[in-house]
């Protein structure tokens, strides 16, 4: 049986810390990545692979907000880009869009890991509302690039995310957003990777990614102690994250992950399916799987990807053409039929016209050469 090869990659400042969480956190957790302009950022990554990109446009330090210098960073070391996803079945990326490296360089790296032939799922964390309408315009622009090409494009709003956390203090709330985004990226690898009693394969994945797809909400849910699934369902029902509950009610098809220890109980997984089945309608498609880490305990999480589409028979992304020799010949032959034949004036003798001919032997060598002998000129 193949085993599928999952990679978690963090792109720029926000998605780097994102991953960084997962590498110091999750044992066992598969290939992680980090990439950046900024080799601060990198110095300080627990990353096990780390590629800085746009060096000599840079000189090290981040884009400044250039979109442009993001794009073309990640360009220039396309090489180094497409070796992290050889042999990889699953990328899973996580970048914050608003910034030069997020907004410009996340569309080379997911286009390269696409063809590459990686099923794609990307978590883009959006700006808050008080960074600006600047930054608010380049995220929206980031996200009109990513949904071309990601086979899912998971968007998380900083807004929805701390209102949802209602931490006060700021280090403590970056911290924690840090850690709802790494739980939810971690149920997914580990539904692949880790699949507990109710598995849902990476057939099954990939088969609700493309059939579902397109810009998806993500949920997210956790329960400690006695009542731990009351409490995980109602940071999913009524949580800023899905809206309280109004996702749920107007999505086309749900991917519902539960993770627990070995005391996770068949009746715990019963009570979180009702509750969600019953926000949903009737029609939509519901995929769920379990996973269960001996290195929990007395913890229930709850991870939802939902989505407002559902097709049984999406058409096939096709990876750009090449500019080929042939196809640039056709091209070229193709510009060249459509030119026509311009209606000039008959030609004249201009200043001259009332100058006597210069003949000698009879041959005026006022018209050419080429014409007076009838020599043919290729063209």
């Amino acid at each position: 049986m193949h085993e599928r090869k999952v990679s978690i990659v963090g792109l720029g400042g926000g998605g780097c810390k994102v991953v960084d969480w997962i590498a110091r956190t999750c044992p066992g957790a598969p290939s992680i990545a980090a990439i950046s302009t900024d080799m601060e950022v990198l110095a300080s990554s627990h990353a096990t692979a780390k590629l800085q990109i746009g060096t000599v446009r840079t000189a090290g330090l981040g884009t400044g907000g250039d979109v442009n210098l993001g794009r073309l960073a990640a360009e220039d070391d396309i090489e180094m880009v497409r070796s992290l996803f050889e042999g990889i079945d699953l990328v899973i990326f996580v970048v914050a869009l608003g910034g030069g490296t997020g907004s410009g360089a996340a569309p080379v790296v997911l286009k390269a890991a696409r063809e590459a032939g990686a099923l794609t799922l990307c978590f883009a964390v959006l700006p808050f509302n008080f960074e600006g309408q600047q930054k608010k315009e380049c995220a929206e622009q980031g996200v009109l690039a990513l949904r071309e090409i990601a086979d899912a494009l998971i968007v998380v709003p900083n807004e929805r995310l701390f209102e949802f956390i209602g931490v006060s203090n700021v280090a403590d709330s970056f911290e924690k957003a840090d850690e709802v985004i790494s739980d939810g990226i971690a149920s997914i690898w580990k539904l692949v990777m880790r699949p507990g009693f109710i598995s849902l394969d990476f057939a099954h994945l990939q088969a609700i990614v493309r059939n579902g797809g397109g810009v998806c909400t993500f949920g997210y849910g956790v329960g400690v102690g006695p009542g731990r699934v009351e409490a995980a369902l109602k940071s999913i029902l009524e949580g800023s994250l899905l809206e309280k509950g109004e996702v749920l009610a107007n999505a086309r098809s749900l991917l519902v992950s539960i993770a627990g220890g070995s005391d996770l109980t068949l009746k715990e997984i019963d009570d979180v399916m009702k509750a969600i089945s019953a926000r949903k309608q009737k029609d939509a498609k519901l995929f769920m799987g379990t996973v269960v880490d001996n290195d929990v305990h007395d913890r229930i999480t709850i991870t939802v990807i939902a989505s407002e589409q559902w097709s049984s028979d999406p058409a096939p992304v096709k990876a750009p053409e090449p500019e080929t020799a042939d196809k640039t010949k056709k091209i070229k032959s193709r510009a060249k039929d459509l030119q026509t034949k311009l209606k000039l004036e008959p030609t004249g003798k201009g200043r001259f016209k009332d100058v006597e001919p210069t003949v000698l032997d009879g041959e005026d060598f006022d018209i050419p050469t080429f014409v007076r002998r009838g020599i043919a000129i290729e063209r």
